[in-house]
Order: C-alpha cells, then structure tokens, then sequence
C-alpha cells in the first residue's frame, strides 16, 4: 500500500552516473542514469521489445540503449531508434518519472507527472544551512516501511532498544502531545531536569541533569525529521546545550523491504574532528540497532497466522495518526 503522488529519494547523487543503476521503488523497477550532459533521468526499467531492465544497457550521449537488442531511449521515455528499421511502432515508449536533485539525493515523483512539484519536497532542516555540519548514510533493510515509520514517531522504543546510547527510563515514562496538522504529524515529548542518557552525556560533556526535547515531523508519503536538544533545567535556549536533526527517508523498496536515506546534522562541536568520528558511528550503531528490531518485527508478521490484532495504547497517538494520512492518500489515488 503505497502513496504515489509524492516524491521518493532514488540514490544519493553520486550514485547516478553514465552507469545505470536499478532501483525498486514502491514495487517498481526504475532506471536511473546520468546523460553526457549530466541531467538525472529516471525511466521505467523495462524494454519495450523483451522486457530486458533498460539498467542492463549503456547511456549514448543523452539517450539509454537497451543492452538486449539496441533500442535506444530519449529522456522522455520514447523509443527514438530501433535497430536495422527506420519506422518505430507508436507504442515503444517507456514512463518517464520527474526528477530532483537536492539535499545530496536524487527524487523521483512516482505518481501522475502533472502533480509533481518540488515544493511537495519534504523539510529537511540542518541541511545546506551555515553553522551545521550534516552526515549522510544509507541502510537497506528487511522489514516494512510503515515499520520504520512507527519505529522513528514512537520513540519510546529508546528506553530499551539504546540503553547504551540515547535511552533511559525517562524516555518511556514521560506522556506525549501528538496532533495532526493537515497532511502532517507533530509529536512532541518533553523531558524535565533529568539524568542525561549515555549519547547526550558525552556530547556535552557533562553528566549534570537536563532537560530534554524530542520533537518529531511526520511528512507524507515516508519522512520522519527529528529536532533533539538537551538544554540546561529552565533554559529556552535551544541552542544552549546538545541539538541536532535526525533525517529520516524511509523508502519502500517492495512490501517487504526498504531502502533507509538518513542525514544527522548538528551545530555543535563543528571543529572537534575525533568527536566527528565517534559521532558518526554511535548514530550507525543505533541506527543497526532499529534495524535489528524491525527485521525481526517483519519475520514475526509473515509467520505469524494467529489472525491476532495488534494493540495500540496511549505513546501510539503519533503513529496511528500518521498511518491515517497514508491510509487516507493511497485511498484518495484509487
């Protein structure tokens, strides 16, 4: 059940090159390749003739030629040479999906192109901005989108999945506000003078107590951001303790699969190089962490023939609000 009418990361722009690439999004094989003169196109990846993917072939100048028989594709989609015939059937074109790039990624509108507008991107903030030193990576993972959507809105997880990093009792003992806005979804999760856990301890060094702030934005069809901040007790200063953004695009690959985008900007300790290194890598961990989880949360729902219904409670408002607008966008597409 997927959203079409919105925009989905592909790649990362370096990834998009002379050199075809396959990608799977929202079930659909895609083409993705950079012409001669460096424009991003993303196709249909399928050969009109015998159904070879159109990724198997090589980029001439600005068209795509299929590596089977030599059909050759302009950036529209159209079939505009066949090879050893001068007449070319009416039918051979393949889709051409609007493409985007910003934010160091590649974006692809999979639904009717004339609804496509690079205003309908989805906030991402901390990137491109002076004053923030933003980091990128990628996780392919086996379980559902929607998954991974509950996973980053409900973040009470923390208090057991990350008791090494960013969890403590605090995260799941403290009550949410969560409210929709439009098409949106705001969850807001405030945390008074408390112990700070491990992740933000280190980052400030300091192990004094907090308050703390975890601010989350659902944005359709996959997009989750994150402002978190550690301030001192009584401060409305955000910028007076630890702050970063966590990026989040979760991007269904297949039903069952998904390809996870995500940037953590911060602005703090920009100079502080070692401090860089560790950072990167304790996001990684927790990152795999989550992945963990969802992979066994997918294998449990395919062999699971109980017919039993899931149960929602009170941190799940964020969530069932955001599967309601999703719910609400693949009905409003039939």
């Amino acid at each position: 059940m997927f959203m079409k009418n919105g925009w989905y990361i592909g790649a990362t722009t370096s990834d998009v090159t002379t050199n075809p690439i396959q990608r799977f999004v929202c079930n659909e094989p895609v083409a993705l390749y950079r012409t001669g003169s460096g424009q991003a196109v993303a196709l249909a990846d399928r050969c009109v003739h015998r159904r070879l993917p159109l990724s198997k072939g090589r980029v001439i100048g600005d068209r795509l030629q299929c590596g089977y028989h030599g059909f050759e594709y302009d950036c529209a989609g159209k079939c505009v040479m066949v090879p050893g015939q001068d007449n070319i059937p009416r039918r051979a074109a393949v889709h051409s999906y609007p493409v985007i790039e910003k934010f160091g990624w590649v974006w692809i509108w999979m639904g009717e192109a004339k609804l496509a507008d690079e205003a309908k991107l989805p906030q991402m903030p901390g990137l491109d901005e002076d004053g923030w030193v933003p980091f990128r990576d990628h996780l392919h993972v086996k379980g559902n989108y929607q998954l991974l959507v509950d996973n980053l809105i409900d973040l009470s997880h923390e208090s057991y999945v990350h008791t090494s990093s960013i969890g403590n009792d605090s995260v799941a003992e403290t009550p949410i506000e969560a409210r929709r806005e439009g098409n949106e979804v705001f969850v807001d999760r405030i945390m008074q003078d408390i112990p700070p856990p491990p992740f933000f301890a280190k980052a400030a060094k300091s192990t004094a107590n907090v308050d703390r702030y975890q601010l989350v934005h659902f944005q359709p069809p996959c997009y989750v951001h994150v402002e978190a901040r550690t301030v001192p007790p009584g401060s409305n200063d955000p910028d007076s303790g630890v702050r970063f953004f966590v990026l989040d695009a979760l991007i269904p690959e297949t039903e069952t699969t998904t390809n996870y985008y995500w940037a953590v900007s911060r602005n703090f300790r920009l100079e502080d190089q070692e401090f860089g290194e560790w950072w990167h890598n304790a996001v990684n961990h927790i990152f795999q962490e989550d992945r963990e989880i969802i992979e066994a949360q997918q294998q449990s729902i395919e062999s699971d023939s109980s017919g039993l219904r899931t149960v929602d409670v009170l941190i799940d408002g964020g969530t069932v609000l955001a599967r309601q607008v999703i719910d609400e966008a693949v009905q409003a597409e039939k």
